[in-house]
C-alpha cells in the first residue's frame, strides 16, 4: 500500500532588519542642474545617516533623467466648428534616483529621518519609505522542514492505521521538496508629503511604522509504502 501525503508548517518571526527605501527628485530647467540638485539633495541624506553613527552605504537601484512638459488643450474654432488641439511646453528636467539601506531595525530612527529629511515641492523631493524582513530565513527554515516532514508522517499514520495497518509498517519512500515560502506581513511607512505638519508627524508615523510578524511556510510532499 502506498499512502501520499501534503504536510506544511509555517512559524511567525519578527524581523529583525529594515530596508530604508529614500526617492531623490529635482527638478530644472537645465539638465545640469537638476543632476546637480540629486547630487546635493543625496549629499543632505548621506551626512544625516552618517552623524547618527550608521557607516553602511547606500545602493542606488536607478536613476533617470527625463524632460518634463506641461500639455494644454487650446479651443480652435474654425467655420463655426469648435475642436481641440493639445500644445506642448517644455518645462525642464527630472532627475530622479532610488537609493536604499540595510540595516538592523531602528524604528526611532526611521521616525527621526522622515521628519527632519521628507520635502516635497516643485523643485526638490526627498520621499522615505521603510519595510522589514528577515536578514537570515535559512536560520528557521530547517525546523520548520521538519516540522512538516512531522506532520506527514502523522498524516500518513492516522491513513494507514484507519486502513488496519499498525505504526510500525509505515515507512517514508519518497519526500518531494520543492519550494519554500515567505510571507512578510511587515507594513511599509508610505511617503510622507510636506503638508504633514511637523508636530504631528512622529505621532502619525509611531501608530504605523511597527514591524509586524513574518510568516515562514514549508510544505513537503512524501509517499510511505506500508
Amino acid at each position: 500500500m502506498v499512502i501520499k501525503v501534503k504536510a506544511s508548517a509555517e512559524e511567525k518571526i519578527m524581523p529583525d532588519y529594515m530596508r530604508i527605501n529614500i526617492t531623490l527628485i529635482k527638478h530644472a530647467r537645465d539638465k545640469e542642474d537638476a543632476m546637480t540638485g540629486v547630487l546635493k539633495l543625496y549629499n543632505e541624506v548621506e551626512k544625516y545617516f552618517k552623524d547618527k553613527g550608521i557607516s553602511s552605504s547606500f545602493s542606488s537601484s536607478s536613476y533617470t533623467v527625463s524632460k518634463d512638459y506641461d500639455i494644454k488643450k487650446i479651443e480652435v474654432v474654425k467655420d463655426g466648428v469648435k475642436t481641440y488641439r493639445e500644445d506642448k511646453y517644455f518645462l525642464g528636467y527630472n532627475c530622479t534616483q532610488h537609493i536604499f539601506l540595510e540595516i538592523p531595525i531602528d524604528v526611532t530612527l526611521v521616525i527621526d529621518a522622515i521628519d527632519k529629511l521628507v520635502k516635497g515641492n516643485d523643485k526638490e523631493q526627498i520621499l522615505i519609505n521603510a519595510g522589514y524582513f528577515l536578514k537570515d530565513k535559512a536560520l528557521f527554515q530547517d525546523n520548520i522542514i521538519k516540522s512538516a516532514l512531522n506532520r506527514a508522517r502523522q498524516k500518513a499514520i492516522v491513513i494507514a492505521e484507519a486502513s488496519g495497518i499498525s505504526e510500525e509498517k509505515v515507512n517514508l519512500s519518497v519526500v518531494d521538496y520543492t519550494y519554500n515560502e515567505y510571507n512578510s506581513n511587515s507594513r511599509f511607512i508610505g511617503s510622507l508629503e510636506s503638508s504633514v505638519r511637523k508636530s504631528s508627524l512622529a505621532e502619525d508615523i509611531g501608530r504605523t511604522i511597527k514591524p509586524q510578524e513574518i510568516t515562514l511556510s514549508e510544505s513537503v510532499y512524501t509517499e510511505w509504502v506500508c
